[in-house]
């Protein structure tokens, strides 16, 4: 659950203006979002009224018709006064200015498929302008979240704007439709709940329908600020109030599931029991009695110098969130010579899996990060694996085998010393991965790929297995999140089509990396970059994991 919701208050009309007053904070919201311009008997004027807690409000713009505008004159006029409108925000001490639903999503032809770049492209210009000229405002585009059209506009301004972390989406639901989960994906900053969207409860009080619980629940598990949007400070059609709709957003939010701190998994079946100094094993097998009378489990690492000590069993725990990212064939490999012909390893295999996402928040996140000092390639932050709680993303298609790895090795002449021309071959592989787009699951319009999820199955030994899969999760498990391999470019994907993704786990004497690619995207998939997606990684140059010291 998130550490805390913070839910604000919009007032519609005209005549309400929540910077006047103490309405918002009187019935207990925390924030207010509020009209930079106000309405006076000669029109509208910059609002000049004086606010205690910038932090408190969010401003909102006026109108952003005339930026659609083929007439010059109207256009630069809205420009100019849009632009101290932002200025003014900036003045108060206002961060966040929300601007209206584009028009094109209002004026369009209902049977167009997709927008008219055209007409949204000057609009897109203006604001990453704005981003550009006003570096200490985030600008906050509002789209009714159940428009697939809403999706690409916001989509097409965000790729105009070069993926500006100052630049995000506020979703509003205002009808009875679905929202679109694809939503998940994108940089939501604010969630607005129109009180015309509540349906009445048998007591006559405000509710939403479960589609809607489903969706605010998302959002309530991450930092994501909900809002509530009135007419009036008193809206009509239920029991209650302002207050009753707000209490029934906290009603949600503190009826959400839980997630345990620790890993009930690793925390509740063992305690961990060294033996230093094994031998032939007495001490082990008195831990063992031990254990055995007390009632616990245990699991039990043996150590000993001597050079003919051999084991019947060899555990490990090696295991990295892609399964082999953290040495374990290697490290395996070497330990092998200690184990008896018929000695068994546990871990028995393993086996990574990989999937596309949509994920902007984290996109955004690893193009924010510094270069790495280990590589001279400026774009090294796109070149590495990433073990990330993914909370932010939509999965475009489920995931697929990709390496596996079984222990013990029982195939002959394979390399473990270190310098030799063929030491470690055996653990390199290569996989190409084909993925079908689930139109389904994503909308008609397609979808952007920002990089791979990966995860790992490993069995330990026969039907006892550990798996961070999304199918077959262990249970309170939470020792591994999955690993995050973004793309530089992210690729547009439309609905129903193909991607198709090669992998590689590479060696040489001093090091281990992964390179990956996306070479093509089929069935009307294309990459923003007018071509295929370049090698990422190669040759290990922005990240390894060392083979030695």
């Amino acid at each position: 659950m998130a550490k805390s919701l913070s839910v604000g208050l919009e007032i519609i009309s005209k005549e309400d203006d929540l910077m006047d007053n103490n309405f918002f904070k009187n019935n207990n919201f925390n924030f207010a979002i509020t009209n930079l311009k106000k309405v006076n008997s000669d029109g509208y004027h910059l609002n000049t009224t004086v606010i205690d807690d910038p932090y408190s409000h969010v401003g909102k713009v006026s109108s952003i018709e005339n930026l659609f505008s083929n007439d010059p004159v109207l256009l630069q006029s809205a420009e100019s006064k849009l632009k101290r409108e932002l200025e003014w925000a900036a003045f108060l001490g206002i961060t966040c200015v929300l601007f209206p639903v584009p028009l094109i999503l209002s004026v369009k032809n209902v049977n167009e498929d997709h927008i008219n770049t055209r007409i949204v492209m000057n609009f897109a210009r203006f604001i990453n302008s704005m981003l550009n000229n006003c570096p200490y405002i985030n600008i906050w585009i509002r789209i009714p979240a159940s428009s697939e059209q809403g999706w690409e506009t916001f989509s097409f301004i965000k790729s105009v704007c070069e993926d500006n972390v100052r630049l995000s989406v506020v979703l509003e639901l205002n009808s009875q439709e679905e929202a679109l989960k694809k939503w998940f994906a994108e940089p939501v900053s604010l969630v607005i709940v129109k009180t015309s969207c509540f349906l009445s409860n048998n007591l006559k009080y405000p509710a939403l329908k479960k589609c809607h619980q489903q969706f605010l629940a998302l959002f309530m598990e991450v930092p994501v600020r909900l809002a509530l949007s009135s007419e009036s400070t008193n809206p009509v059609g239920n029991k209650g109030g302002i207050s009753a709709y707000l209490d029934y957003i906290w009603y949600l939010y503190n009826n959400l599931p839980t997630l345990s701190e620790q890993d009930a998994l690793c925390r509740d079946y063992y305690d961990v029991v060294m033996v230093v100094g094994a031998g032939r094993g007495p001490l082990v097998q008195n831990s063992l009695n031990a254990a055995n009378r007390s009632g616990r489990k245990v699991k039990i690492y043996a150590l000993d110098k001597n050079p003919n000590a051999y084991c019947d069993i060899l555990i490990s725990e090696l295991l990295g969130s892609f399964g082999d990212n953290e040495l374990s064939p290697e490290c395996l490999d070497g330990a092998q010579k200690f184990l008896k012909s018929s000695g068994i390893s546990i871990p028995c295999s393993y086996t990574s899996y990989l999937n596309p996402i949509s994920s902007t928040k984290l996109h955004q996140q690893v193009s924010t990060l510094p270069q790495s000092k280990l590589s001279n390639y400026v774009n090294s932050s796109y070149e590495t694996g990433y073990v990330v709680k993914i909370h932010r993303a939509v999965h475009i298609s489920k995931p697929q085998k990709v390496f596996t790895y079984c222990h013990p090795y029982r195939e002959k002449n394979f390399e473990t010393r270190l310098g030799h021309e063929n030491f470690n071959l055996h653990n390199n592989r290569y996989e190409i991965l084909k993925f079908n787009v689930d139109g389904n699951s994503i909308g008609k319009n397609g979808i952007f790929m920002h990089g791979m999820a990966g995860y790992f199955h490993a069995t330990l030994y026969k039907d006892v297995f550990l798996s961070t899969h999304p199918d077959d999760h262990s249970k309170d498990m939470n020792s591994w999140f999955p690993i995050y391999f973004p793309i530089k470019t992210p690729m547009y994907l439309s609905a129903n089509g193909e991607v198709e993704i090669h992998i590689w786990r590479r060696t040489d004497s001093n090091k281990v990396w992964y390179e990956w690619c996306v070479s093509s995207a089929e069935k009307g998939g294309q990459s923003l970059s007018n071509g295929p997606l370049q090698l990422h990684n190669g040759g290990g140059r922005s990240s390894w994991i060392g083979l030695q010291g």
